[in-house]
């Protein structure tokens, strides 16, 4: 981790590994990431992917409570460090879930031809949805933030 100084001249760590679109593209980078992460790799994965996307969910409400206040309070450095904070949270569970989709990946593809439960792919194709909208939701609270809070920009530009 990285310190960098903030207009408040008071030292704000940032996290190089940040950079969403980064991150999202590089899958060795996020596999690193989640495999130190993820308690229970034996776990289904799809209760796993559950887990994270309720996490992820509640990431986003969180980012929507600081984007309606960042206006505010954009020169206060507790602010910027929660924001900091809220926005690594948001990216490891994105990363967790990624993780959790490859494996689901794997274990359909390893089962494509007997499957026969409809009931379950509806299901998953449901909680991929609500996963869209909440990496989604919390994209667009982060601009927002971005937009009020101009320091936190560079936190989340690749390194």
């Amino acid at each position: 981790m990285r310190v960098a100084r903030n207009l408040a001249s008071s030292f704000v760590p940032t996290n190089p590994r940040l950079a969403f679109s980064r991150a999202m593209s590089s899958e060795v980078e996020s596999d690193k990431l989640v495999a130190a992460s993820t308690e229970n790799s034996n776990a289904d994965p799809q209760i796993q992917l559950m887990k994270f996307h309720q996490a992820t969910k509640q990431d986003s409400k969180n980012l929507k409570k600081l984007a309606e206040s960042a206006s505010s309070k954009a020169n206060d450095v507790a602010f910027q460090r929660k924001c900091i904070a809220q926005l690594n949270a948001f990216h490891s569970n994105v990363l967790r879930q990624q993780t959790a989709l490859s494996a689901i990946v794997n274990e359909n593809h390893k089962t494509i031809n007997d499957r026969s439960d409809h009931d379950s792919d509806h299901a998953l194709e449901e909680l991929l949805k609500g996963v869209i909208m909440a990496c989604k939701d919390g994209m667009k609270y982060s601009e927002e933030l971005v937009k009020n809070v101009p320091i936190l920009g560079p936190y989340l530009a690749p390194t």
